[in-house]
């Protein structure tokens, strides 16, 4: 483990610990049993040319070609190809899986046999063009994969394969970049960097951003990032959440601030202007829009996302980045998928009334919303495998002292080589997001010294701990942490309570529709009105359909444009005591299915108050006037993860 310990830059406050040494547990533990039974661990059966061959034998999937144009075939295949071997690799060692492990290993041992003399390691043929955009842009998928493996198994010869592949790039694009997604590439470039020292692989990466800055017709040069404008409509939102994060990746490996400001403020925007309640931001037709009710995202956007929250929250050691990564992962990702693991919708909404071929609004394509194992061009399908082991791979981090630091919580256990090189074993006993108390228990062969750090959530008010059962009076605080530093022995136990309170949260929607809605929310936790839902069985929309892995659709018994809306009185909600919360015991159960905690309020009904298609009454546009009709009624809400049709964007009035 020592040996690993390798990425830590003195520029980064956090650093990943290697993957393999955080395992899920309790309810965590059963959602990757899920997810392995479901599309995570079969994807690469259902459409082999498109996810199991691009990086084996360079074969691909020939129908990509034929529908966008011949030369996205290498290039769409090896990048959803990377993408689904990156999640994989993470599940099989957070799920501590041998089965899985042993499938990872194949992979990696053909990949490695696949290499070139000259070192080129990627998904593109001899005779394809290797100078194209999704060449380095799918290559860095691929790394993602390889570099994981080599974080938890050590293996020397599958960094030196990534370092040489590097290399390849280096030699070959020296003076040829692309203006679009090749500087995805600049993550593994700094990644090996921190492992090896080759400074060819930093010169290169600062290369690239120059010449961005000079010739890029896209929004993902760094002055981009730093003007105070939102981004809305200019950028793919995919592209826009992995190259925003490189300019601070850089700044780990050469310590230059001007690199972190960018992305920091090029991350600000995205985070105050389009980010919906969900944790993710809005992007309609795919590209970055306007926060909204009914605005759609790209499920993709859920993974990106969450990977550069971490990577961002790691160098700063900010935690409002860290509540950012828990939004998307309890809330906006487990909302768009069903909840066998067995697929899930490339786009959806806060307030979704119909997963339908023709219900999606702000998409390319109107069936974007069924769903599906493996839609279309399935980059959506394989960044879903990675949302839960990415979450329990990077919960927990060190600090440059050795440190160990929980910057998520979930049900897991950790082990720890601390400074003075005692291993610590540290278990997170916890039902959260749905209840309040996590409980860290340590085992430990000997007494080991070594300071514990907890995350303070910006959303609790009053967290506090106790250890071996003793109250802390005067509890160390740091900048959203806590602090507890000790020599730890076997047995011991801290018991850390955060409280949760039902909160309405103001969404601003003034630059879609000017609604003004609010969101109910408690902890990391949004929560939704669950609306019936009719699951049927629809054609379907994969490049090459398998029987036993239908297409469906969701609709509901409430009308297209829903005339009698719930609706909420903003005043009450100030009460506390407009909610009530209940929860319920799920035992081994899937919590995203019957859920452990339920929230009741009194809403209201109104005419014609929600959004379908941009459809309102002249009046609501114009001054906003809600009529109210019939009794207020008491009704349930549930977590947004738990639906797949709902509304969490409920509208309000002042009395």
């Amino acid at each position: 483990m020592d040996k690993i310990n390798y990425r830590q830059s003195r520029k980064s406050v956090f650093c990943r610990i290697p993957l393999g040494n955080i395992t899920a547990s309790g309810w965590l533990k059963r959602q990757l049993e899920i997810e392995a039974s479901g599309m995570s661990g079969h994807l690469d059966e259902l459409e082999p040319k498109m996810i199991y061959e691009p990086f084996i034998s360079r074969t691909h999937e020939k129908k990509l070609g034929d529908a966008y144009g011949a030369s996205l075939t290498p290039g769409w295949s090896s990048e959803i190809s990377g993408t689904y071997w990156s999640g994989f690799v993470m599940l099989a060692f957070a799920f501590d899986n041998e089965s899985l492990k042993d499938k990872a290993k194949q992979w990696v041992d053909k990949v490695l046999a696949n290499r070139e003399d000259d070192g080129y390691i990627g998904g593109y043929g001899k005779n394809d063009n290797r100078m194209e955009d999704y060449n380095a842009w799918s290559q860095n998928w691929a790394m993602r994969a390889l570099l994981a493996y080599y974080e938890a198994t050590g293996r020397q010869d599958v960094l030196d394969a990534c370092h040489q592949g590097l290399l390849w790039f280096v030699r070959n694009w020296s003076d040829h970049f692309t203006d679009y997604a090749g500087s995805g590439l600049i993550e593994s470039m700094t990644e090996v960097y921190l492992y090896t020292g080759d400074k060819r692989l930093i010169e290169w990466s600062e290369k690239y951003l120059l010449w961005l800055e000079e010739n890029s017709k896209q929004k993902n040069r760094m002055s981009d990032f730093t003007s105070g404008l939102a981004p809305y409509h200019t950028i793919h939102a995919v592209a826009y959440g992995e190259e925003v994060k490189h300019p601070a990746l850089l700044y780990k490996c050469n310590g230059n601030q001007k690199y972190l400001q960018a992305s920091i403020k090029g991350l600000k925007k995205v985070i105050d202007k389009c980010l919906q309640r969900t944790g993710s931001p809005s992007t309609n037709v795919e590209f970055l829009s306007p926060v909204g009710d009914v605005c759609e995202t790209e499920y993709c956007n859920f993974e990106t996302f969450e990977r550069t929250f971490f990577e961002m929250g790691a160098i700063t050691g900010n935690p409002d980045y860290f509540d950012l990564v828990e939004k998307i992962v309890f809330n906006g990702s487990q909302g768009a998928k069903k909840k066998d693991g067995r697929a899930i919708a490339y786009m959806s909404s806060p307030n979704q009334f119909a997963a339908l071929r023709t219900s999606s609004v702000y998409s390319d394509d109107a069936d974007s919303e069924v769903y599906s194992s493996c839609y279309r061009v399935a980059c959506c399908p394989t960044h879903a495998i990675s949302v839960i082991p990415e979450y329990i791979r990077s919960m927990c981090m060190a600090d440059n002292a050795g440190n160990l630091c929980f910057n998520c919580y979930g049900p897991s256990t950790v082990k720890f080589a601390t400074a003075s090189g005692d291993t610590i074993i540290v278990e997170q006993q916890t039902e959260y997001p749905f209840r309040e108390d996590i409980k860290f228990v340590v085992h430990t062969d000997k007494p080991s010294y070594m300071k514990l750090i907890l995350r303070i959530p910006g959303w609790c008010k009053g967290a506090e701990y106790s250890i071996n059962g003793v109250k802390s009076s005067s509890p160390k605080c740091q900048a959203g942490y806590f602090e507890i530093e000790r020599t730890w022995k076997d047995g011991d136990a801290i018991d850390l309570h955060l409280p949760m309170e039902v909160i309405a949260v103001d969404v601003d929607d003034s630059d879609f529709c000017m609604r003004f809605p609010v969101a109910i929310e408690r902890g990391p936790l949004l929560f939704a009105y669950r609306l019936p839902e009719k699951w049927t069985v629809t054609a379907p929309v994969e490049l090459n359909p398998h029987p036993d892995w239908p297409c469906y659709e969701i609709n509901t018994e409430i009308s297209e444009y829903y005339p009698k809306g719930l609706v909420l009185d903003r005043k009450s909600l100030e009460s506390s005591s407009a909610f009530k919360v209940a929860y319920r015991d799920i035992g081994n159960e899937n919590p995203w299915v019957k859920s452990p905690v339920v929230i009741t309020v009194n809403a209201g009904q109104a005419e014609y108050i929600y959004n379908r298609r941009m459809i309102t009454t002249q009046e609501q546009l114009s001054t906003n006037i809600v009529k109210i009709t019939g009794e207020s009624k008491e009704i349930e809400l549930v977590p947004y993860g738990c639906t797949n049709l709902r509304i969490s964007y409920f509208p309000a009035y002042n009395r």
